[in-house]
């Protein structure tokens, strides 16, 4: 169904950006760990 498309959809974005967010954040605890 549509709404069904929608929501994997969105949980995709989501998983995308909370794993883009997570790298972040590990690159900056390696920048912090190395200074």
């Amino acid at each position: 169904s549509r709404a069904q498309a929608r929501a994997q959809a969105g949980a995709q974005a989501r998983a995308q950006a909370g794993a883009q967010a997570g790298a972040q954040a590990g690159a900056r605890a390696r920048a912090r760990a190395r200074a």
